[in-house]
């Protein structure tokens, strides 16, 4: 049996761990799982479906807050910004910078309502630059939040979200772009979520906005899948396409993904409970979404966006608000994200893991584990730590702390054998799989 050893190496920093821990949407007002929702701390919270998960409350997108197209745009009695008010504050009042998306909520039913191309595109453009003034420079009775990131539109290439032409839409975050990058030189304009395998609409895109020399702070796009490597190794792909229509300076943001064992739309409806309540958010889930998030500390990635950190199919808690195992690994990823200074750790095929260190001395390591169980993993020190602690999301714990076990240097003389040493070591019990491990401990 393997038994994976990772040695790390302390003395060592190798950079800074990202927090590329930013989820889709916040928990609706007044909702209980709010204090758990603020212990995720999060990167931040893209404000994409938000009426979908908000008891169908007017929500974020622009038909909700403008809703009667042809009144007067500079009007602010014409615009409804109360409900998404109540909602943007208490999501950064618990702590988590907003990432808003400019457009619509999907549409999954045959007949479509607010996805079309809007009737005049630079009208759009300056209603999207009365949102953006409302909340971050207090216009209409508004708000100083200070939100950096602006998303024109999510997934043009998906037919529940946009009934126009590629040529359509690129025209309309031409104008957009331009008109708010003009306004607001100091945000982040960027955009537009792309979801489908066809290159075709990314090729589009990218070519209308170098030809129109339209800004692109950030290009963005959306995944769904099970497979650890091709998460990793898109990013790559995806910033070779971008610097090659001259984006070079863009971020990148993969700004929806969750892992999907199956495709939901084929599965038999007396399936679905089970993809989306077990499937989705027990402990395949978990210990695929900390090991994504180990794999991009060495990639291009800029920005990534979980969907959706509260319930619902896609979400991370449960019809009654109870937190999933899913839930724990992402809380566990931004606890590493208070250990900033990343350690070298040795890699293992067995196991992905993250290692980093605070300004006060104390190391945490994040272990994702998946093919073994019963066993052990083996951390390798050069010193002897002190106050070690281990957190398991496994079967039987939700980021619980167990027992760990710690061996000082030993020498043994195997039966006939010349005689070993054994460096410091730390223990850490692998009771199920897959399962997630959270250490911490302090320099001696």
């Amino acid at each position: 049996m393997h038994l994976p050893e990772l040695k790390l190496d302390a003395s060592k920093r190798i950079g800074t761990i990202r927090a590329l821990n930013g989820v889709n949407l916040a928990p609706g007002l007044g909702d209980a799982i709010l204090p758990a929702y603020n212990e995720l701390h999060a990167a931040c919270a893209r404000m994409h479906d938000a009426p979908y998960n908000s008891n169908a409350r007017d929500l974020v997108d622009i038909t909700r807050i403008f809703p009667l197209f042809h009144l007067d745009h500079h009007d602010p009695r014409n615009y409804r910004f109360k409900e998404t008010d109540d909602y943007l504050k208490q999501c950064i009042d618990g702590g988590t910078p907003v990432y808003y998306r400019l457009g619509e909520s999907i549409e999954h039913q045959p007949i479509k309502y607010r996805i079309h191309p809007p009737a005049d595109f630079q009208k759009w453009a300056e209603i999207c630059a009365h949102i953006i003034e409302h909340y971050n420079e207090g216009w209409a009775d508004g708000f100083h939040f200070n939100i950096k990131y602006w998303e024109i539109w999510n997934e043009p290439d998906a037919a529940g979200e946009w009934t126009g032409t590629q040529e359509q839409f690129a025209e309309l975050y031409i104008t957009t772009s331009k008109y708010l990058k003009k306004r607001f030189p100091h945000l982040m304009i960027g955009g537009p979520g792309h979801i489908g395998d066809d290159l075709a609409p990314v090729n589009t895109f990218l070519k209308a906005c170098r030809d129109a020399q339209a800004p692109l702070d950030f290009y963005s796009w959306h995944c769904y899948g099970s497979n650890i490597e091709f998460f990793r190794d898109q990013v790559q792909f995806v910033r070779d396409l971008v610097d090659s229509y001259g984006f070079t300076k863009s971020e990148l943001h993969l700004n929806e993904w969750h892992y999907a064992p199956c495709s939901w739309s084929k599965s038999p409806p007396n399936c679905r409970a089970m993809v989306y309540d077990h499937f989705m958010k027990y402990l395949d889930s978990a210990a695929f979404t900390a090991a994504v998030l180990m794999e991009w500390q060495d990639t291009p990635l800029d920005m990534s966006c979980f969907y959706t950190g509260v319930g619902r199919g896609f979400g991370i808690f449960t019809a009654y608000g109870e937190i999933t195992k899913v839930y724990c690994a992402l809380k566990a990823f931004g606890i590493m994200t208070k250990y900033p200074h990343r350690l070298s750790i040795t890699k293992d095929p067995a196991v992905y893991a993250l290692a980093g260190e605070n300004d006060e001395g104390e190391i945490a390591v994040l272990l994702s584990v998946f093919p073994i169980m019963g066993s052990n993993v083996t951390i390798l020190l050069d010193f002897e730590p002190k106050d070690i602690r281990l957190y398991s999301v496994d079967i039987a714990n939700n980021l619980d702390q167990v027992e760990v076990k710690f061996l000082g240097n030993s020498t043994v003389v195997p039966i006939g054998g010349k005689k070993v040493t054994f460096e410091k070591r730390i223990i850490v019990p692998i009771a199920t799989k897959p399962s997630v491990q959270l250490l911490k401990f302090k320099r001696s």
